[in-house]
């Protein structure tokens, strides 16, 4: 990976590096995930988009990869828990061992699964009865098929399910049906997104469509006079 120590810089903030030793690739990164990460600027953009907008405590990370919004989200103050999960062993290990790096592991809870809904929501916060309304979920999905190289050429630009279900129908199913405070999805530029309604495109990267869904007309309003 040509420019490795510049690449996890700008992927990891500073203080992970040098913090237990030098991050280790096969422990906390391989090349293909940093290629597939976004830089931890980024991160912070979504991270604070989520705190000061949205104004949410919580969040899923449902496809989490080796945690590089993970990071992101739980270094914010204002974020108080975060539900991650990985479906890839190997990345799910790598992500553990990053949360470990920051001494983030007490608050985050990561799964080695398939996203899911259900009875783990209330480890988000104990003493709240209805974590949803203050949650936002938040999808970075695979881009490629499996076994596909990569490469741009090679991006889905249509029916990218997570679990078996498609992102059009996460976000009914958040929103609509159990009152999340909202969903953000980073995807490929070019990505045909079937879901009218209240969805804000971020223009700001030339490589990926981010994406923000609310029902709520105020925060809709929020983020657009925020881009």
């Amino acid at each position: 990976y040509e420019g490795k120590t510049f690449g996890l810089k700008s992927l990891f903030p500073n203080k992970a590096i040098g913090k237990h030793g030098e991050l280790k690739e096969g422990e906390n990164y391989d090349e293909e995930s940093l290629q597939l990460m976004i830089p931890y600027s980024k991160a912070q953009v979504l991270s604070n988009i989520v705190s000061n907008i949205f104004e949410a405590k919580y969040v899923i990370d449902a496809c989490a990869g080796i945690g590089g919004n993970t990071l992101g989200f739980l270094l914010n103050p204002k974020i108080r828990n975060v539900l991650a999960y990985e479906s890839d062993r190997k990345r799910w290990i790598m992500l553990h061992n990053n949360l470990a790096e920051y001494d983030l592991v007490k608050i985050t809870t990561a799964y080695n699964q398939n996203f899911a809904i259900g009875e783990d929501l209330h480890l988000l916060d104990l003493s709240v009865e209805n974590p949803e309304k203050d949650t936002v979920v938040y999808f970075d999905p695979p881009w490629l098929a499996p076994g596909a190289s990569v490469d741009k050429s090679n991006y889905l630009l249509t029916g990218i399910k997570v679990s078996g279900v498609t992102l059009e129908d996460w976000c009914r199913k958040l929103c609509h049906q159990q009152g999340y405070r909202g969903v953000i999805l980073h995807l490929p530029r070019g990505y045909n997104l079937a879901l009218p309604g209240q969805i804000i495109d971020d223009h700001s990267s030339i490589k990926a469509r981010i994406i923000y869904y609310s029902l709520d007309t105020k925060i809709v309003q929020a983020i657009q006079n925020s881009l």
